[in-house]
């Protein structure tokens, strides 16, 4: 995101663009779908963007939750950093 995205935002819109709004979608996510790999991925992805890149993060907005979500959210949502917390917001 760092090297081509936002270069890229930046040249389209004639300044610097510095901070990304993020929408993730989990219509359709249940435990039947949510394997094991899944959930090493997006751990693995979640802890390089919290540890090397939290300024690039303007706000993510995580919609169509389910109570599978909401479940996994309440375990890692206080593992998060407070800034990253900050950022978040959960739409059901």
């Amino acid at each position: 995101m760092e090297r081509q995205l936002l270069p890229a935002c930046s040249r389209l819109v004639g300044h610097p663009v510095i901070t990304a709004t993020v929408i993730i979608d989990l219509a359709g996510l249940s435990l039947r779908n949510f394997t094991l790999t899944a959930q090493r991925l997006l751990s693995t992805i979640a802890k390089i963007d919290q540890d090397y890149y939290p300024e690039h993060l303007g706000t993510m907005f995580i919609i169509n939750t389910s109570w599978f979500f909401t479940t996994i959210w309440a375990v890692v949502y206080p593992l998060l950093e407070e800034r990253t917390r900050k950022k978040i917001i959960v739409l059901g």
